[in-house]
């Protein structure tokens, strides 16, 4: 939530039931602007209000030994972030919306659904020698394929 512009890569590898595993290389490409919003909309103090703008790029990796007709590798579904931050004497807020973007490239790593989300986060960068955060995100399916489950998930992700 820093306003600095980031490009970031963060590998995962998940061990999955039996012998199947997963490789997720999520691309990050964070830059922050002096709007409030909309990129049009701009902030009387960006050093106390701004817009960050956030897009993730998964490339993943899959092997099921059990079930290959769930093998594949690709691009998994493009995720874009508007988060507008509020900076405080104790650290940062942030509030906005998100969009979730099917890929279906291929199929099996892609949730197949559009999905909407709002973002709610909290950063503390004021405490002696520690940094931490909570980044809280409300998904809901709005359209996609009719033989892919709706699913709303709500994820609590804190990081330091």
């Amino acid at each position: 939530m820093a306003f600095v512009t980031k490009l970031q890569l963060q590998p995962n590898f998940t061990w999955k039931e039996g012998d199947a595993r997963q490789l997720n290389l999520t691309t990050r490409i964070i830059q922050p602007t002096g709007s409030v919003g909309l990129p049009f909309i701009k902030s009387k103090d960006p050093s106390k209000v701004y817009t960050l703008y956030r897009i993730e790029l998964p490339i993943i990796g899959q092997t099921f030994p059990e079930n290959p007709e769930l093998d594949a590798t690709g691009l998994s579904d493009i995720i874009i972030l508007d988060l507008i931050a509020f900076k405080q004497k104790w650290g940062l807020l942030g509030v906005g919306p998100g969009i979730i973007i099917p890929t279906m490239q291929p199929k099996s790593i892609s949730s197949g659904k559009w999905k909407c989300r709002f973002y709610r986060c909290c950063f503390k960068y004021k405490t002696k020698g520690l940094q931490f955060g909570v980044l809280v995100q409300q998904f809901f399916s709005v359209a996609g394929s009719s033989d892919r489950p709706d699913k709303t998930l709500c994820c609590f992700n804190p990081y330091s």
